[in-house]
Parts: structure tokens; C-alpha cells; sequence
């Protein structure tokens, strides 16, 4: 797919669905016939038409009960950035979780990326709590080679980034802490030739560009460059489209929210524009839920559901769905469970109030293992009425 034809995906993923948009750019960068492109493509057709290896479904798994926890914390932090005369701020540890970590698409996305490309050098911009951070450090750890230096403005969350990585036992991951225009050129420097970057952390589009320009000269011959939320404001999309008419960039993958960049002297001029891919993952697996719910639930049932926050999900599923956890007016609650106890207290309030059945996702099935308890409440105190490999739904009322 050219630039010229990039312009038209939105028309055409409106004639066809987005599983065949999304098909067709991956035979088109299958075809370029690079190592690399490849690496990409299978990154990609990956995570919307097969399942994760078990390697990598467990380091999944390991890094979201790490997410969860993370998102139940209540632990103030601060948020300051070592600016001259900058005021002290601070937030939470779940609030900055939900607000800032990238989700678990996205962070199997960049995984499958540094599995399959298996850089010897990596730079991260934006370490944060180190969720994205740790999805990268868990493929070099399975590739058994790789280094990690990744940068981080706020020292209180390079500190509990470090925290996060030591539980998780990955060891390949240097955090250094200060303001990027500090601490990148020392990091190019050490590092030397780097294999694969990604660009998060300052959603500004001079400074995206500038860090772009530091970055190449330490770029290796094939090199992968991943830039996070290229549509967050009109001066990043103005940014990456900079980025896709650089003649030094070769190859460019848009998927909405992620950009990803190959670099390479010997590589055609290429784009590929796909569809988010969490929208391709939710429109493949939601008419299964849907015909699910249809087919074993009364009309009109009230159903919750593990949604993470997804309103399109809800309304796709039922109309009486309503977010699982959720406030008291029914909004999605922001956050996980503390504990199976709370998610255990949560469903009561709820059954008590008129909720008659539980649909929890594929992606939502990690729950049954982190909140274990909560799982043996729901098989002794519901009924499973469906499990299939793309939900799982169960009875509440009249079974206790």
C-alpha cells in the first residue's frame, strides 16, 4: 500500500471489515520481502489471528497481575519533572497506572516486536511505572540476549519502575532518571548502535522530531523505531506524518495509535495503514460474545461485564450491559479489584441489585487466575451457562 492509497482505508474499512483492511496491509508488508518487514508483520498478524506461545501468554499473565496490582494501589508518588522552580505534584500509583501505562495489546505488541527482531540494543523513552518497559525486558529475557536503557523524567517513578522490575526478575533493563534532553545523548553513546526504540514519554511534536534526529545517527543498519499515541493532537499527527516522509525512514506501519518505523538504505519507500488494533481484536471477538449472550441469555437480561472501561463493548453486547466493576451511578469503576475480596464483595452488591449474569472476555480471562478466590466464589455460587476460547459467562440469579 502506498501513501497515495493510505488515505482511502478509512472508505475502504467501511465497505470491508477491518479483519480483511488489516489482512491486506500484512500480505502487502509480507511482500516486501524483508527480514525485518517480517518480523513486523508477524508482530502484528500475531496478535490478531493467532494465540500467544506459552512463554509468551505467561509473561502476559505475570505482567498484568503486576498491572492490577498497580492499578489498586492508593500509594501517593510524585509526578514532578526536574525543571528549575517546578511545583511538587503528585498522584497515585493506580491513577498513573490507568492514565499513562500503555494497555495489554499494545504491550504484547511491542513484546512480539523485540522477540521476533530480538534487538542486541533497545532505548525506551518514558519508562513510567515500567509495565511497557517490562513486556520488552520479558522478550530479551526469552531471547536470552538484550539490553535495555530506559529513560524516565520523574525519579519517583523511575524508582518504582525499578521496584517493578526487580519482582519481576528482569535484569536487562537500566532505568536512568532525568530530563530527556539530559540523559538521551549519554544513553545513544553507551548503547552505541541501537537495534530498536520506543519514542513515549513527551507527546509534543518538535520535541518527538528532535528526539528522532538524535536518535538516528546511533541507528543500526536495520533498525526499528515504535512511536507511541501519533494521533494524540494535531501537532503529533502533524509529527508523524514528518516521520513517514522522511526518506531515511523506509517503511512505516500506522495502527492508530502506534507508528512503527524501518529503517533501512536497501528498503522501498512503503506505508501500510492498518485499523486499531483494538478495535480488530474487539469486532473479532465480539459477535461471538454477542451471539453467545443471544443464544443462552433472556432478552433483556441484566448482564455485567468485565469491560475495562469499554462502552462500545457494553452497547455491542446487550442493551442492559453495564460495566464490571462499576460506580454507583453504573459507571466503569477506572480500576481493578483490590482483591477477590473486594471483587467477591463488588458482585454481591450487584447480584442483590438485579445483575443476573457475568461475561468476562478473553481478555479478562486472567482474572480466574489472579483473583482465585473470587473464581472459586463464582463455581460455587453461579452457574456456568458458557465457556468458549472468547468468553465466559455465568448465572448469578437463582443460584447461589
Amino acid at each position: 500500500m502506498t501513501t497515495g492509497q493510505a488515505s482511502g482505508t478509512a472508505t475502504t474499512a467501511s465497505r470491508r471489515s477491518l479483519r480483511e483492511v488489516a489482512f491486506d496491509s500484512l500480505k502487502g508488508l509480507f511482500a516486501v520481502g524483508d527480514v525485518t518487514c517480517d518480523c513486523a508483520a508477524r508482530a502484528v498478524h500475531g496478535l490478531l489471528f493467532s494465540e500467544p506461545v506459552p512463554a509468551e501468554y505467561a509473561w502476559a499473565g505475570t505482567i498484568e497481575r503486576l498491572r492490577a496490582d498497580l492499578e489498586s494501589s492508593s500509594e501517593a508518588v510524585s509526578i514532578a519533572l526536574p525543571y528549575a522552580g517546578a511545583k511538587e505534584r503528585f498522584s497515585t500509583v493506580g491513577e498513573i497506572c490507568r492514565r499513562r501505562s500503555k494497555g495489554r495489546i499494545w504491550g504484547l505488541l511491542l513484546h512480539r516486536l523485540v522477540r521476533g527482531f530480538a534487538p542486541s540494543t533497545a532505548l525506551e523513552l518514558g519508562t513510567c511505572l515500567g509495565v511497557s518497559t517490562s513486556y520488552q525486558a520479558a522478550a530479551m529475557k526469552l531471547n536470552g540476549r538484550g539490553r535495555l536503557i530506559s529513560l524516565e523524567g520523574a525519579a519517583a517513578l523511575a524508582d518504582q519502575a525499578r521496584k517493578n522490575l526487580r519482582k519481576l526478575c528482569l535484569d536487562c533493563v537500566e532505568v536512568r532518571t532525568g530530563l530527556f534532553q539530559h540523559t538521551l545523548e549519554p544513553a545513544l553513546r553507551d548503547l552505541g548502535s541501537i537495534d530498536f526504540a520506543f519514542i513515549d514519554g513527551h507527546h509534543d511534536e518538535e520535541a518527538t522530531l528532535a528526539y528522532f534526529e538524535m536518535v538516528v545517527p546511533f541507528l543500526a543498519h536495520r533498525a526499528i523505531l515504535v512511536f507511541d499515541d501519533i494521533a494524540w493532537s494535531d501537532g503529533m499527527r502533524r509529527a508523524w506524518a514528518r516521520l513517514r516522509a522522511d526518506p531515511r525512514v523506509r517503511v512505516t506501519l500506522d495502527l492508530s495509535i502506534i507508528g512503527i518505523c524501518i529503517l533501512g538504505r536497501d528498503l522501498p519507500k512503503q506505508d501500510f495503514d492498518f485499523p486499531s488494533l483494538s478495535r480488530v481484536q474487539a469486532a473479532q471477538v465480539v459477535p461471538h460474545i454477542r451471539r453467545a449472550v443471544r443464544g443462552r441469555l433472556p432478552v433483556d437480561a441484566p448482564v455485567l461485564v468485565v469491560s475495562r472501561g469499554d462502552d462500545e463493548l457494553l452497547e455491542l453486547v446487550s442493551r442492559r450491559a453495564q460495566h464490571f466493576p462499576q460506580t454507583n451511578d453504573g459507571a466503569y469503576a477506572g480500576h481493578h479489584p483490590g482483591d477477590s475480596r473486594d471483587a467477591i464483595d463488588h458482585l454481591e452488591r450487584l447480584r442483590e441489585g438485579g445483575a443476573e449474569y457475568l461475561v468476562f472476555p478473553s481478555t479478562a480471562f486472567w482474572w480466574f487466575e489472579f483473583y482465585s478466590d473470587f473464581r472459586r466464589h463464582l463455581e460455587l455460587h453461579s452457574l456456568s451457562v458458557h465457556q468458549d476460547e472468547d468468553c465466559a459467562i455465568f448465572q448469578l440469579s437463582g443460584a447461589r
